[in-house]
């Protein structure tokens, strides 16, 4: 017996499996644009940056108080922008949250810039997924995801496969959270004020 312990203490300890790299979401997709666009890649950038602050920030105020404010948000953010490419950017985000059907999410029970984490299972692999959730909202019933595409309009035909491994992810690792809720995906095209909701039947198979 003494050997045998002997033994065992010489061997080397088996190395533990590495985690796996997280993946991020946001990676998978583009904000450039379908067609061509006279705004360069930084111009893009910077538009992008714009919206997606405002889309933040703004919710939290009343909505008599948002135009007012828009613009001292926007302009922390309007580098190598021009006037009126900031006032276009504040016209199409308030012409977003001014539209009744997005009401919910902006309101109640909504929370902006969500950092999400945690491992899935996809093909068979599990998958460590690290990202942030534009736009989250937490109902009595259901829980919604939007990803806000402020670069390009909604495509006319499939959405971009992209997009769609983007938000299963988020939805896997957000149903493990909230299994007694159902987990809706929509993608929000602010150019358009435009709302796609993906099908579910699509979500739950991995491409």
């Amino acid at each position: 017996v003494r050997e045998g312990v002997l033994s065992l203490l010489k061997k080397a300890a088996p190395t533990e499996p590495s985690p796996p790299q997280p993946l991020s979401p946001s990676r998978l997709t583009s904000e450039e644009p379908a067609g061509a666009s006279p705004l360069s890649d930084i111009a893009l950038y910077e538009r992008g940056n714009i919206i997606h602050a405002l889309l933040q920030h703004l919710p939290n105020l009343a909505p008599e108080h948002r135009e007012m404010a828009a613009p001292r948000i926007a302009n922390l953010r309007a580098h190598g922008l021009s006037e009126d490419e900031v006032s276009a950017c504040i016209r199409e985000v308030l012409a977003v949250l001014n539209d009744e059907r997005f009401a919910f999410v902006f309101g109640a029970g909504s929370l902006a810039e969500v950092p999400v984490a945690g491992c899935v299972e996809l093909a068979g692999q599990k998958v460590a997924v690290s990202g942030q959730i534009d736009r989250l909202y937490i109902g009595e019933k259901e829980v919604w995801i939007v990803d806000f595409k402020s670069n390009r309009r909604p495509p006319k035909n499939a959405i971009p496969a992209a997009y769609i491994h983007q938000m299963q992810l988020y939805q896997r690792v957000l149903a493990a959270i909230y299994p007694q809720k159902p987990v809706r995906c929509a993608l929000l095209w602010t150019a358009t004020a435009q709302m796609t909701v993906l099908d579910e039947a699509l979500l739950a198979t991995y491409i």
